[in-house]
């Protein structure tokens, strides 16, 4: 019956058996004759050192295949269809007896004469079983398994796509996700230039720490970190010397979407890789049919990850550093962002902890915040920013504490919207044009900073924008060191404003704010002006040595003057 098909399951069975047998190949010691039931079989074991192991696979077969249905095939010979099925070990046996005829064990069984009637099913199972009995004991260990891999084929005709028996069966190759990677230990997982990372982070089991050994990883499709407690680093050697640079490389084009690194992993662990993402911005079109560009990340951080992030160097021309979104709490430490157009993003409801980094070359923003993203950003230095160093925006809460905000084209810090951010103790230096600079709705507390050399102003609220400035050390601005303009609301208190080349405080427009308690000193220009419909409230301030008034109050401004001392100014207080 050449149409019929065996069960897959008692195939795999035979390949389990074959396996299991082989492996023990060089452990399992010759058995001895008193183990025999056949003397014949025992003389041949002999003569076969291995005859343990083909008797056992023997044997091990035999208990599976009077299971199987029989006939499994036709005979081997075309004229005589009812001969019992006969495996070919032609080719095994010809390898002992190469340009010679076959041994009188070698078996290519047919039947002396054809039946009268069909034989029944136990007899052709013990036909089967005894005519290769003793072919399979004398072949080498070699032979058995080119015979069984016969065997599997005949017995799963599925597995090359037909129903013919196949003495040269084909098995699917699976390609290993680990190729390029060895097992150090249980739980560390040694990887290789060239190999598939995006493959070897899915094939990996939770809590698997991924060591790269130095080299370039070239990279078509994103590396994606989703497991629990995985790990991406680079190999250090015993003393925690890294023992060279790491760099993953990837291109826009090849992953259009991005990330480069995309980390997700609740407790992820990211350390000492070089980040390299080239290419061009994605670009789609707006309601009004144009083309506009869509910026993508060479890293991102997202849903509730608490990554572990440190001494990354990222360079990604076209695109975003580091994205933190959705509910990510990731501790960035020690990174660098040479060159991006944002060097880190900021959105929804993240809340990282981003400390000791350095940013630079940012063609837009050094740091952007947005959304709800609460957390803190801290001790880093931002520089060559070409709209701002810090933007913030949305309803951010972030708190920006003691960073070093150097060159910009733009501003210090930009925050606008309804946020709620604070800025504190930051050292804003060098070129840039208003060193904070507060608009829309937006209520941060600005306290404790430093401004200096604004080629604008060092501080300007404007729109109907509010919030508390407090402590503030600002100098040798270009315009007016504070500026509060339109319907803004500030509240300025005890801060230090000296040695601007304009005045110190300008209002103009019909802001209403209250400053108190703050120290104007020192300028070209007047202490105080205050211009248009303005209405402030001038109580418990200091103005001295001022090379014009100390307060300078002009147009239809309303202000109220009150506890204030007016000294050494050159014209009057």
């Amino acid at each position: 019956n050449t149409q019929q098909r065996t069960p897959r399951t008692s195939c795999n069975t035979v390949r389990v058996i074959l396996r299991n047998t082989l492996k023990m190949d060089t452990l399992i010691q010759p058995s001895s004759p008193a183990h025999r039931k056949d003397a014949n079989v025992a003389s041949d074991a002999s003569r076969n050192p291995r005859g343990s192991i083909t008797d056992s696979l023997f044997h091990s077969a035999q208990g599976l295949i009077t299971k199987l249905p029989l006939p499994l095939h036709a005979s081997n010979d075309p004229s005589q269809p009812d001969a019992p099925f006969a495996l070919d070990f032609s080719r095994a046996i010809s390898k002992e007896n190469e340009g010679g005829s076959h041994s009188p064990g070698a078996v290519q069984h047919r039947s002396s004469e054809r039946r009268a009637s069909d034989p029944t099913e136990a007899e052709r199972r013990n036909a089967l079983m005894q005519s290769h009995k003793h072919a399979v004991k004398r072949s080498s260990a070699s032979d058995v398994r080119t015979i069984f891999q016969d065997f599997v084929a005949v017995m799963d005709p599925l597995s090359s796509g037909s129903n013919s028996p196949t003495t040269n069966a084909s098995v699917p190759i699976v390609e290993n996700p680990l190729l390029g990677s060895q097992w150090v230990n249980t739980n560390t997982l040694k990887v290789f230039p060239g190999a598939n990372l995006p493959k070897i982070a899915k094939a990996v089991p939770k809590g698997t720490t991924i060591m790269l050994s130095p080299g370039e990883y070239k990279q078509t499709a994103s590396v994606r970190l989703s497991q629990d407690d995985l790990s991406l680093v680079a190999e250090r050697d015993g003393n925690g010397v890294l023992r060279g640079e790491v760099k993953i490389v990837g291109d826009a084009s090849d992953i259009p979407k991005g990330p480069l690194l995309n980390v997700s992993s609740p407790n992820a662990t990211v350390r000492d890789i070089t980040l390299l993402f080239t290419g061009v911005e994605r670009a789609q079109r707006d309601e009004n049919d144009k083309l506009k560009p869509v910026m993508v990340s060479c890293m991102a951080v997202t849903k509730h990850s608490k990554a572990k992030i440190s001494n990354l160097e990222i360079t990604c021309p076209n695109a975003r550093g580091i994205e933190i979104r959705s509910k990510a709490q990731p501790t960035v430490t020690s990174c660098a962002v040479k060159e991006a157009i944002i060097g880190i993003g900021i959105a929804d409801d993240a809340a990282p902890h981003v400390e000791s980094c350095v940013l630079g070359q940012c063609a837009s923003l050094s740091v952007q915040v947005s959304g709800r993203t609460k957390g803190v950003v801290t001790a880093c230095r931002f520089e060559s920013a070409g709209d701002a160093c810090i933007c913030a925006g949305g309803e951010a809460r972030t708190v920006f504490l003691a960073n070093k905000v150097l060159d910009t084209s733009g501003c210090g810090a930009i925050v606008g919207e309804s946020s709620l951010v604070t800025l504190d103790a930051n050292v804003i230096d060098g070129n840039h044009v208003n060193g904070i600079q507060v608009g829309h709705r937006a209520k941060p507390t600005v306290k404790n900073n430093t401004i200096v050399g604004s080629k604008g102003s060092g501080i300007v609220v404007y729109d109907t924008a509010a919030g508390l400035y407090v402590n503030n050390k600002v100098s040798k601005c270009k315009l007016a060191c504070v500026g509060v303009r339109d319907k803004a609301e500030p509240h300025l208190m005890g801060n230090t404003i000296t040695d601007g080349f304009g005045s110190g405080v300008v209002s103009v427009g019909s802001a209403e704010f209250v400053m108190e308690e703050n120290v104007v000193q020192r300028h070209a220009g007047a202490g105080m002006k205050v211009q248009g419909m303005s209405k402030p409230l001038v109580d418990n301030n200091r103005f001295a040595d001022n090379h014009a008034y100390g307060v300078w109050v002009q147009d239809e401004s309303t202000v109220t003057l009150q506890n204030n001392v007016m000294d050494g100014n050159v014209k009057v207080g």
